[in-house]
């Protein structure tokens, strides 16, 4: 018979999983307004997403990514600053580089290639797998092209490298 400390255990995984699940959703709503460019419904999605996961600097860069399209440098930068300011706290948190990489992208965006590329360098410099190791490398000299309009033109340059 399970213990009641190892039932709520049990139900605490399952409400962290269903949540999981929920944003993976959510994010996959998104992405796809974003790939067909609906800004408008996307930018609706969005404060529902901000209100539901107000820390998740991928949907603020979203947002920003959305009126740069719209050329709204304003705005965009404002949401960019905001997903930088929250992925400073998330990679103290996490040593992972998948974090430190986004928040790399989002230097550039706002500051240019040649601090993407001092930041690119610091996270290869405390890479600690080989895998880890290419992930940096396979970033390196992805440049940001707002006049592609394609979001989804990151994972194609990355395919293809």
């Amino acid at each position: 018979m399970q213990g009641k400390g190892q039932g709520q255990a049990d139900a605490q995984t399952k409400t962290a999983q269903v949540a999981k699940e929920q944003r993976s959703a959510d994010g996959l709503r998104l992405m796809s307004m974003l790939s067909e460019q609906d800004f408008e419904n996307a930018l609706s999605l969005l404060d529902t997403l901000h209100a539901r996961y107000p820390d998740d600097p991928q949907f603020h860069f979203a947002e920003g990514w959305i009126y740069d399209m719209e050329d709204d440098s304003i705005k965009s930068r404002r949401c960019f600053e905001k997903a930088l300011m929250l992925y400073d706290s998330l990679v103290i948190q996490d040593d992972g580089v998948d974090g430190k990489i986004n928040r790399a992208f989002i230097i550039q965006i706002l500051y240019g290639e040649d601090a993407y590329n001092e930041e690119i360098t610091k996270i290869a410099q405390s890479a600690r797998t080989p895998e880890d190791s290419a992930n940096i490398e396979n970033w390196r000299g992805v440049l940001y092209d707002k006049d592609k309009k394609d979001i989804f033109n990151l994972h194609k340059q990355l395919k293809h490298r």
